[in-house]
């Protein structure tokens, strides 16, 4: 099979990706699709269609609530615990030089919008760690969920082990002149061999169209190979290779067809809005009758005629506002917490928290996965600089917030606290702690 085959899960959740990829990306990209989200209506004509697209609303709640869970998460900056040796990369920790702290936020965003993340540990040109520059160290590389297209899980020593990953690169190359540029796409290869060592293959298209391998490393350190692929798998419950859905996909399928809704609704609107004049048993005479409408206008009629404005009059509108503001309610409730109206009275702090279990059981387990993960990758990069690590209990550790509410400490707990601290009965570093969890300090 060739190389850019896809694998079984990848072929199933291809489509639902490009969905999620659209929504959250806004209106210009869902209407630009056109009917692939938006059917067109029974005997209409482009023309129409097009009015039909231009006039109908994209609230886009999805990328909102994408947005509001990963300022919840991100909320406090994440604690990150290195050697110092490690500490020097984490200002650019990826290979275009993003600082750690801006890519595990992009990792975070893409779990929430995709519900599947990869990170690869990896050097330029990898090669024997000995022979490289003293300035060249390992970086992190991220692949979004639909640049992940093949992958293998073996049985080893009674383990499931990473053999195969391949994953979609598109590069950049200078064109025909000194301005132009095109996009080239290529595939990168992450297999164990026969004798289990970690290898890195890269295919690039030939002249025939087809993939054909250009270049094969065996990254080594210190002359030694590896025998595991350093690539992590990230989900939203799980850092297994298989694929999960998505956290947002239900609320993106609500958004779809409140969008659909929002169409109907203001196409009618458009046609049944405006009262309409009509005129019955017209006097022409011999000239085709012309009606404007103004004070200086007069409209001249045939015994028994009569003129009016037409006016729509009926339920038929309001189910379908209806219909969008039930939509927007379920919105609401799978996530989209932006779009609910502020609660008449004053709402109790745990009733709040209760409100907000569901979402915020999903977001300590995503916290939980990315900060596990990004945990590995950190000990991956460290080990790859020739860092014991055994040596070290718990030398790498990464921990993203948990604590995704606001719940400042009111002034008589820090009368109390204070008040405490002066008698005694709590020492001075119980007294920061507590004022650090109020969020006072």
């Amino acid at each position: 099979m060739p190389v850019d085959t896809p694998h079984p899960d990848y072929r199933e959740h291809a489509s639902e990706w490009l969905k999620l990829r659209d929504v959250l990306a806004g209106e210009k990209t869902v209407k630009k699709a056109g009917t692939k989200y938006l059917p067109r209506l029974a005997d209409q004509s482009l023309y129409e269609y097009q009015g039909y697209v231009d006039r109908a609303l994209f609230f886009n709640a999805s990328a909102r609530t994408v947005q509001g869970l990963l300022g919840a998460i991100f909320r406090k900056s994440p604690q990150v615990d290195v050697p110092e040796e490690v500490r020097s990369c984490l200002n650019s920790i990826t290979f275009d030089n993003k600082p750690f702290g801006v890519f595990a936020k992009h990792v975070v965003q893409e779990v929430l919008s995709m519900g599947r993340y990869g990170i690869l540990v990896d050097m330029a040109d990898t090669a024997d760690m000995a022979e490289k520059k003293a300035d060249q160290k390992p970086y992190l590389a991220g692949y979004a969920a639909e640049q992940i297209i093949n992958w293998r899980m073996e049985s080893k020593n009674g383990r499931s082990q990473l053999s195969l990953v391949v994953l979609s690169e598109t590069i950049e190359r200078g064109g025909e002149d000194a301005f132009s540029v095109e996009a080239v796409q290529q595939y990168r290869v992450l297999s164990l061999d026969e004798q289990g060592r970690y290898i890195q293959t890269l295919f690039q298209e030939d002249r025939t169209g087809k993939y054909a391998a250009i270049h094969t490393i065996m990254p080594t350190f210190r002359g030694k190979p590896f025998y595991s692929i350093p690539f992590l798998f990230i989900g939203p419950v799980s850092m297994s290779a298989e694929v999960e859905k998505s956290p947002v996909l239900d609320l993106v399928n609500v958004n779809l067809s409140h969008y659909r809704s929002s169409a109907d609704l203001e196409h009618g609107r458009h046609f049944t809005a405006l009262p309409t004049p009509y005129v019955t048993s017209p006097s022409n005479g011999d000239e085709k009758p012309v009606f404007k409408i103004g004070p200086s206008n007069v409209w001249l009629l045939e015994p028994g005629g009569n003129a009016g404005m037409l006016e729509f009059q009926g339920a038929g509108l309001s189910f379908i506002e209806n219909a969008c503001r039930e939509k927007e309610r379920m919105m609401a409730v799978l996530g989209a917490r932006l779009l609910e109206g502020q609660k008449n009275g004053v709402e109790a702090a745990e009733a709040i928290r209760l409100r907000h279990v569901g979402e915020s059981s999903l977001l300590s387990s995503i916290a939980d996965t990315v900060s596990h993960a990004l945990t590995m990758a950190l000990e991956y990069l460290a080990g790859w600089q020739g860092i014991d690590l055994e040596t070290q209990s718990d030398a790498i550790q990464v921990d993203l917030n948990k604590d995704f509410l606001a719940d400042r400490m009111n002034p008589a707990e820090i009368q109390s606290l204070v008040a405490a601290w002066q008698a005694g009965a709590i020492s001075f570093e119980s007294l920061q702690l507590n004022l650090e969890k109020g969020e006072i300090i």
